[in-house]
Formats: C-alpha cells, sequence, structure tokens
C-alpha cells in the first residue's frame, strides 16, 4: 500500500511538472489585452507558423512564419509587412518583444477553455470572486470549502491507513512465513484483509480524486482569464483589475512572486538572477510542504520501504520553489493555504479515526 501511495505522489508531481515545463514555451496563442478587440493577438504554431491579428497592421488574420534562435531572438515574417525581430522573454504566462533594451509588446498567453473539471472549478471560483470581491481572499475561501467538500474522502483515506498499519506487523510475518512462494503470500493477506474487512485500494480513490482535482485547480488558477466565469462571462471582462489584485507583500497575484520584487533584495540581486531566485510566498510553500508531509508521517513497520516517500518529501518542496519563481503567485497562495489546512484536520481525523477503529 505504501509503494501505491508513493506511486500516486509521483504520478502527480510528474504531471505538475509536465504542465508546468512541457512542449515548446513560446507555441501558443499570445494576447496583448483580452479587453480591446482591437488588440494584438500573434498565434505562434510549434511548426512555425505565424497568424496574427492587428499585429503588424489593422488587417486581420495576416498569415506568415517565425523563427527563434539560441539566443532567444524572434523573426516574425509577414509577405505584405516585412519582417521584424524582437529579442523575446518568457515569464510565466507572459511574453515580453524587447528592442533596444526597451519592451515594445507584452504579450499574456491563452488556450482553449476546455476540460470539464476545469471548467466547473473555474465557474464555482468565479462565483466566489465576484461576491467577495477580491481575488486572493476568494481563493482562500474556495480552497478551504473544496477541502471540506473533500473531507468525507480523507476521513475514508485516514480510516484505510489506520486499518492497513494495525493489520501490517501480521502481514509482515506472512511475507516471512511464505516468502519463498510469493502466490500464497498473497492469498494470506488478502484472507485477511477480508475477514479485518480491509480494502487495499480504498486509500488509493482519494488520491486519484484529490490529484484530479489538483491539476484542474493548477489549470485554473494558471489561466485565470480562460477558465474563471461568472454569469456566463469571464471574470477578467467584467473586472480586469480583479484577476490581478495584490496580497500582503504580493502585488500582482497574477505574476511571480520574486525576491527581486522587494526593493532591498531588487538592488541586491544581478540582473540575470532576478526572474529565478523565488520570492517569500514560494519560500513559504516549500516549507509548508515539508511540515504538511511530517504531519501526514505514519510510523513505519520493520521492513516497509518509505524511500520514495522520502524522496517526495524533499522533491515537491524544491518543484514548489521552481514553479514559484516560473507561474503566478496565486498557485502558491492555493497550495499555501491547502497544505495549512491539511496540516490542522489531519490529527484531528487521526483521532476520530483511531478510537472509531480501536
Amino acid at each position: 500500500m505504501k509503494k501505491k501511495l508513493s506511486f500516486l505522489l509521483l504520478i502527480m508531481m510528474i504531471s505538475m511538472l509536465l504542465i508546468s515545463c512541457g512542449g515548446n514555451p513560446i507555441e501558443g496563442v499570445w494576447k496583448v489585452d483580452n479587453l480591446d478587440p482591437e488588440a494584438a493577438i500573434v498565434y505562434l504554431r510549434d511548426n512555425g507558423e505565424l497568424v496574427t491579428t492587428h499585429f503588424f497592421g489593422d488587417e486581420v488574420d495576416l498569415a506568415g512564419n517565425y523563427t527563434t534562435d539560441s539566443e532567444s531572438n524572434i523573426i516574425l515574417n509577414n509577405e505584405t509587412y516585412g519582417e521584424a525581430s524582437y529579442f523575446y522573454k518568457i515569464s510565466g504566462t507572459t511574453l515580453s518583444l524587447i528592442e533596444n533594451d526597451e519592451t515594445v509588446f507584452e504579450f499574456t498567453k491563452s488556450v482553449e477553455r476546455d476540460g470539464f473539471i476545469r471548467k466547473f472549478i473555474g465557474s464555482l471560483l468565479g462565483i466566489t470572486v465576484k461576491y467577495i470581491n477580491d481575488y486572493a481572499i476568494a481563493i482562500i475561501v474556495f480552497t478551504i470549502l473544496l477541502k471540506v467538500i473533500l473531507l468525507p474522502i480523507s476521513i475514508n483515506q485516514t480510516k484505510s491507513t489506520v486499518k492497513m498499519n494495525k493489520v501490517a506487523p501480521i502481514v509482515a510475518k506472512i511475507n516471512e512465513k511464505y516468502k519463498h512462494d510469493k502466490q500464497k503470500a498473497q492469498q494470506k493477506t488478502m484472507e485477511l484483509y477480508q475477514k479485518a474487512k480491509i480494502n487495499p485500494l480504498a486509500g488509493c480513490l482519494p488520491l486519484i480524486i484529490n490529484m484530479v482535482l489538483l491539476i484542474a485547480f493548477f489549470r485554473v488558477l494558471l489561466y485565470p482569464d480562460v477558465f474563471i466565469y461568472s454569469d456566463g462571462q469571464s471574470i477578467i471582462n467584467a473586472n480586469a483589475g480583479l484577476l490581478k489584485g495584490s496580497f500582503l507583500w504580493i502585488e500582482n497575484l497574477s505574476k511571480p512572486d520574486l525576491l527581486a520584487n522587494i526593493s532591498f533584495f531588487g538592488k541586491i540581486i544581478p540582473e540575470s538572477a532576478k526572474n529565478i531566485v523565488p520570492g517569500i510566498m514560494p519560500i513559504l510553500t516549500a516549507a509548508v510542504t515539508v511540515f504538511s508531509f511530517n504531519s501526514m508521517a505514519t510510523p513505519q513497520q520493520p521492513g516497509q520501504n518509505n524511500a520514495m516517500m522520502t524522496s517526495m518529501k524533499y522533491m515537491m518542496p524544491l518543484m514548489f520553489l521552481f514553479l514559484g519563481a516560473k507561474y503566478p503567485a496565486s498557485l502558491m497562495v492555493y497550495w499555501t493555504v491547502s497544505s495549512v489546512f491539511q496540516m490542522i484536520q489531519q490529527p484531528i481525523i487521526k483521532k476520530l479515526v483511531d478510537k472509531e477503529v480501536a
């Protein structure tokens, strides 16, 4: 069971890394202004094809091509208007085109609003944002509500873990007794589980559900202008500034929280490192993730292999440090609140479950 748990957590981490790192980072639909229908849109396809709206001129749907090089230069080409060459920089969901050390265009990446779970979460979060009228507080409230809704699943998962831990010494003895007959050992183990009314897969389903919701929520917060809807329209269309609100020391939740954003550190951090050094919120998120793993840890029985769990305990915080320096601070707020709530509820659930299965 522990191996299955570790495997699922590993899959979750890999999935999130694929979301954040996968594919050509420059490929996609980039918009200068989501509110202005006359704003420039650049569609950069992975085969080098270019489709633009109001970029070269007033005409729409101009086709062409683009190329990039190892020095982060991009050349946009259209037969009618010719070439336009820029130095480009991608930070999270923002693409900056720079000429003579000045930002000429700043695009925001857009994606298709697809996926039932993402649409559902986005719409619920949109309603929350609309009534609270504060993006950060809405994320916190929505995260807590989501954890409360998933509480029965968390209880079942904890109950399964407690039961498995209680019979673990007997399972170890069975494995030792039938160490030369794996099939017999599995048969006896299953008989033990049936007698103790334990479903060894009961703890896996909640993890799968949580993993699916986590990835969906991650995607919603990564592209809030696409997924966060209320009354049938995007929140950003109703209030463009709402999804760029501040929270504590973070001036803009739609941007990464970088240490260089704080004036003191901005003066001492080298220019080349300003966009890669995570700020306070990513560091806080990483620390909370470590403590969260400790709070969920269960006593290991002799012979149990917890090497993967130990690796995950340190790999996931590093992952969030990486994500925090690259993607919107709203993601870090969500995960931090979720982890803190988990640490608070877990001992309470454990105490209740221990009494029930005693």
